[in-house]
């Protein structure tokens, strides 16, 4: 059989046939191209369906289940064992892709045979009256061959889901931290990779990572990207990218479109990419039963069980149980943020959770809701959609299309005006690390509840939270403060001033001080460069170029460069020159000259480059090429 045979052809041609352990070693010396889908219902099934029909008990028509996929394992054949039709999908495409045998075990429940039988001949069916089985057709030339097969899951495994991940965020209330340029969604918190990289992989355990989708804006695409990547390559192909941020309802709206242009039953899990959950096995179960939930034109909302008055959070209340759901309930009424009595006297309440900002809703569903209260929003954001540009899977809106979008958040524009929300209240060590109090809560901390990060040396200190990210840290008789350095700027303040730490940006914004906005050490998708020294008239940065790395070809209005290589070999075009620089070498690019930098060698490349000029800024770039899909204005 050749390689494009493949699976479909093999089905198409089927016929039961024995394949015995000699014939799996052969095709597994020969490297056949062979992909064998195994139904492992455990049973002598004809057997024990006529059994059944004659009114005789079953007898010797069960054993014990074997795993097929093992003994494929042992006979050198790649092996996969899937219990549900996606797991069958994804390991149909994975067994597609190489060029030696596969074998897939798909684990099925004999039970409803009869039934099934029954079904396929017109008359009753007797088996079972659960309106939530899955049953799921192979359909063979359509002449010859119909087989039923009852997976051991519900509705939902069927369901074509799109995880869409929030990534616009700025975070201030983490600053110095978390920056404009590098918000908290890019940042590690517990260790196990950045808050985004973890909503990335509880979104691949719900859906392939083709499906998932993030919604970022151009100010944050490259290093969203970039994490997205380490995560799984997959993860950066459906980047949706907004000129500028308009709050969720656009998000949620585009993100809509976007899944419905790919299927017709999509739905959608909607999830912030700064948030931090500890329990990751709840939030996939709580994300399976919110997607039978939505099959009823239901718009999901997850609530959480509050643990303090939290004034920064909205609330809901629950209301009467939704029939035929498991821990669904009407929403009997949204509250703002409220004032601390008021959040005091309701988390008292049994029935009041807070609004966790996770959301589950067919996309058919959200864009009716959407098109009903904000017409708008729907009509602005499908022509935004519609006039979008796709290059290399990564999709980008028009500013002037974009920027028509009223901005509003999905819960003020939908949520809490439609009857047809529903609330699922989950418990899942949910955190949308918002401050540095929220921080140091779900922090590790020592007996006297200090919590560290870095190079720090602590002496009677309690209930803080102690954060260096270069130099040492020394801190003395401190009592619930937040004291952050960065290579920039050093906080120090009580761990529960957020309102006091955004004035602080603000005024750093207003007077257009760097620190509001990005770290002296920024990472590219070359490398990274750091700000050694910047006064008026010079800036002086070390530049680290990954291996194979390459910089845009581009130009400087206002400013010259010196370059001096430190470590590795350079590649550097100006204007019509090339030359090849080594360590202690360096070159010198003029103003408006056309120039590029390039990693020549087998190891990372280190730059000392001098900038000298009346302007200094970022933004004082033309970009002629590049190999990164960068525009000219785009700073990253």
């Amino acid at each position: 059989m050749s390689r494009n045979e493949g699976v479909v052809s093999v089905l198409r041609r089927w016929r039961p046939r024995k394949l015995c352990l000699g014939e799996l070693a052969t095709a597994a010396r020969h490297s056949l191209p062979i992909t064998a889908l195994v139904f492992n219902d455990a049973a002598l099934s004809l057997i024990d369906v006529k059994q059944q029909q004659r009114g005789f008990k079953a007898n010797g028509v069960r054993y014990p289940g074997i795993n097929f996929a093992d003994i494929a394992e042992g006979a050198n054949w790649r092996s996969y064992r899937v219990n549900n039709p996606r797991e069958l999908q994804m390991s149909l495409k994975k067994a597609m892709k190489g060029t030696t045998p596969a074998l897939i075990d798909v684990t099925v429940d004999a039970a409803g045979y009869r039934a099934q039988l029954e079904a396929v001949r017109d008359v009753p069916i007797f088996a079972t009256n659960n309106s939530k089985e899955k049953h799921w057709y192979i359909s063979l030339q359509g002449r010859f061959f119909l087989r039923f097969i009852r997976f051991k899951v519900g509705d939902t495994a069927m369901v074509e889901r799109f995880p869409v991940l929030l990534a616009g965020g700025l975070g201030t209330r983490l600053w110095p931290l978390s920056r404009e340029i590098y918000p908290k969604q890019l940042m590690s918190i517990s260790g196990k990779g950045s808050l985004l990289q973890q909503a990335a992989g509880r979104a691949i355990k719900i859906a392939p990572p083709e499906q998932v989708i993030t919604v970022t804006t151009e100010a944050h695409y490259r290093p969203i990207r970039d994490q997205l990547v380490d995560v799984d390559p997959a993860l950066g192909e459906n980047i949706l990218i907004e000129p500028e941020g308009r709050n969720t309802a656009a998000a949620i709206a585009i993100s809509a479109f976007y899944a419905e242009d790919r299927a017709n039953d999509a739905v959608l899990l909607v999830t912030p990419a700064d948030h931090a959950i500890e329990d990751e096995a709840t939030v996939s179960q709580a994300f399976e039963g919110a997607i039978y939930v939505a099959s009823l034109n239901r718009l999901v909302t997850f609530g959480i069980r509050p643990t303090r008055a939290e004034t920064d959070f909205g609330y809901i209340r629950q209301g009467q149980k939704i029939e035929a759901t498991e821990g669904a309930f009407e929403v009997k009424s949204f509250i703002e943020k409220p004032d601390h009595m008021s959040a005091e006297r309701m988390i008292a309440d049994t029935d009041v959770y807070w609004n966790s900002g996770m959301f589950v809703f067919s996309a058919n569903t959200i864009l009716h809701e959407i098109n009903r209260f904000e017409p708008e929003i729907f009509a602005t954001s499908r022509n935004a959609f519609e006039q979008r540009v796709i290059e290399k899977n990564i999709t980008r809106f028009t500013s002037k299309d974009y920027a028509k979008i009223p901005s509003l958040p999905i819960d003020k524009a939908v949520m809490e005006r439609s009857d047809k929300v529903a609330l699922i209240p989950i418990d899942l060590g949910w955190s949308d690390v918002g401050s540095w109090q929220k921080l140091w809560e779900i922090s590790p901390r020592d007996e006297n509840g200090v919590a560290v990060t870095g190079d720090v040396m602590v002496e009677g200190c309690r209930d803080s939270l102690l954060r260096s990210e270069g130099r040492l840290l020394a801190c003395v008789g401190l009592e619930n403060l937040a004291v952050v350095e960065t290579a920039d700027a050093v906080l120090v303040a009580n761990k529960n001033s957020d309102q006091g730490i955004r004035e602080i940006v603000k005024r750093l914004s207003a007077l257009r001080r760097p620190e509001a906005t990005r770290h002296l050490n920024e990472k590219r998708p070359w490398g990274s460069f750091k700000v050694l020294m910047e006064n008026p008239g010079f800036k002086i940065k070390e530049l680290v170029i990954n291996v194979g790395g390459r910089l845009s070809l581009q130009s400087h209005q206002h400013r010259t460069e010196h370059w001096v290589v430190v470590s590795g070999k350079a590649r550097v075009t100006r204007g019509d020159e090339v030359e090849f620089l080594s360590s202690n070498q360096s070159t010198y690019i003029p103003a408006n000259v056309r120039h590029r930098l390039e990693n020549a060698g087998p190891n990372v490349l280190r730059v000392i480059e001098v900038q000298c000029g009346n302007y200094l800024g970022e933004d004082d770039i033309e970009r002629h090429d590049d190999v990164h899909g960068r525009v000219t204005n785009d700073i990253n």
